[in-house]
């Protein structure tokens, strides 16, 4: 999830500006959520009724659209992170943690957009910095309780996390799949030992 910062100065928008602003936003979520990754800023100013200068003033480019459109999951991020954290059992936090993560990044495709960006802004790398340090912290209570492989890194999770939701926003029935494939996700973040017990204990259950 490391990202390089992208500076960018920030003041308050007018009514009209931030009424604008909403506007953008709301046309470019539907466009994210329809499977367009690089919107036009013509069509999204079209589809927003405002002038393409509207949109390029209160979006540098690509990636601050995105991180605006992001912006709310990452807060529930941050919190689901600090949640799972919190929870004495390692194993237990890093499962709710990928749970929290599933339903959260199905719900917003535009949080992979972000976490799969190598330039990002600097309140971007502020809010993604808020995430990265409770989820480094989990990683490495789950590694010493030996409920994590010994070689999954944050960033690893990162990317396998967006896979997981390409591949369920390509696939046919959208919840059986999450629920699958998030299953998947969690014995593949165990040590093989750990995972063979666990298979061993569920077919002695049979």
């Amino acid at each position: 999830m490391s990202v390089a910062a992208r500076p960018r100065k920030s003041r308050p928008l007018r009514s009209d500006a931030e009424r604008n602003r909403s506007r953008i936003l709301h046309v470019a979520r539907k466009a994210v959520a329809a499977g367009e990754v690089a919107p036009a800023w013509n069509e999204l100013a079209r589809r927003a009724g405002v002038g393409v200068g509207t949109v390029y003033r209160a979006f540098a480019d690509l990636p601050a659209l995105f991180e605006a459109l992001a912006e709310a999951s990452f807060r529930e991020l941050e919190r689901a992170a600090h949640a799972a954290l919190a929870e004495p059992d390692p194993a237990r936090g890093l499962d709710q943690l990928i749970d929290a993560i599933v339903v959260i990044v199905l719900a917003d495709p535009s949080v992979c957009i972000v976490l799969s960006s190598v330039v990002t802004s600097h309140r971007g790398a502020a809010a993604l910095a808020q995430i990265v340090a409770p989820v480094t912290a989990l990683l490495a209570n789950a590694r010493r309780a030996g409920a994590l492989r010994a070689d999954i890194e944050l960033d690893d999770l990162r990317r396998l996390v967006c896979g997981l939701e390409h591949a369920v926003r390509v696939g046919g029935d959208r919840e059986a799949s999450a629920g699958r494939y998030a299953a998947i996700l969690r014995a593949g973040l165990r040590p093989l030992e750990a995972s063979a017990a666990r298979a061993r204990s569920r077919r002695s259950r049979a």
